[in-house]
Formats: structure tokens, sequence, C-alpha cells
């Protein structure tokens, strides 16, 4: 299990920011991996950022990383 935290807009004043944490459950990491690289690869970009793709972009690595076998909780 991977457990990731991210925080948004705890750095500026206007007094809205969120926490993130994202909790992670992969059997087979490398394959995982790999398939992030073939994708970003697919997509044309040379990592997938969040807050740096268009929706359209954001999307469409959603619904091909949803293909992978892992599965995923978070709260906010």
């Amino acid at each position: 299990m991977y457990v990731f935290i991210d925080e948004s807009g705890i750095h500026n004043q206007q007094g809205v920011s969120s926490v993130v944490l994202v909790c992670i459950s992969i059997d087979n990491l490398d394959k995982i991996q790999s398939s992030v690289v073939d994708l970003e690869r697919k997509l044309k970009i040379s990592s997938f950022h969040w807050s740096k793709s268009t929706w359209n972009r954001r999307e469409n690595f959603i619904k091909e990383i949803a293909k992978e076998n892992f599965s995923i909780k978070a709260a906010l």
C-alpha cells in the first residue's frame, strides 16, 4: 500500500485550502509504473502532472489508467 498526501491552496491567503489523503493498493507496482510510462508516451507527454494538464488530457489519462489492476481510496 502506498499513501500520498496532497495540499492545495494552503500557501495563499484566500482562506480556502484542501488536503487530500490517498491510499493506493497495488499488487504489481512494476506493471503499473510501466503502464503509466506507456500511457504518457501514448498521450505524448513527458510526465503526467494534474495541475499542468488540460481537462481533456486529465480525462483521457484517468480513463486509461483506470483499466489497470489497483484500488484506491481518497479522503478530502
